[in-house]
């Protein structure tokens, strides 16, 4: 992968909102002068196909998992035991689920699971999410979206 620059120099921040009215031109200044950038807030800014398909690929040295508690702020399986209120609400959402407690509190989410754990849950959840499930649902989906902004 290509290195980083210093972030003093690129002022970039992926979730500031100010950066979305030009989001092409920043991705474009990227991939030219910081194609791997760490900025301020901390995660990872990676711009090159190249270099991105690096990162996907090698589960080995690179992972989702750390960012799944920053980003939902979910419980951590070892939070989650010492807890037992916590681990009881836990189980009443995941119950009936065709996946292990263990394995929804270290992975949570699809894209935060790496390797063999994500195809796993992958091939779970892609049984419910084939074209005709989601062409079943598409009218019940809008009645509800229409329910929900008839207020507004």
């Amino acid at each position: 992968m290509t290195s980083t620059i210093p972030t003093n120099v690129l002022e970039y921040e992926p979730f500031d909102a100010a950066n979305r009215a030009d989001q092409f031109g920043w991705y474009s200044r990227l991939r030219e002068e910081a194609p791997v950038l760490r900025p301020r807030s901390g995660y990872w800014v990676v711009t090159r196909y190249a270099d991105v398909r690096h990162v996907l690929m090698s589960h080995d040295v690179f992972s989702s998992a750390p960012n799944q508690d920053e980003v939902f702020a979910l419980p951590s399986a070892e939070q989650a035991a010492a807890d037992p209120d916590l681990m009881a609400r836990v189980a009443a959402i995941v119950e009936g689920m065709p996946v292990p407690m263990e394995e929804l509190l270290a992975a949570r989410v699809i894209v935060a699971a790496d390797g063999e754990q994500h195809a796993r849950i992958r091939r779970l959840t892609s049984r419910s999410f084939n074209p005709k499930r989601m062409n079943n649902a598409k009218q019940r989906i809008a009645s509800i979206v229409d329910d929900c902004l008839r207020d507004f």
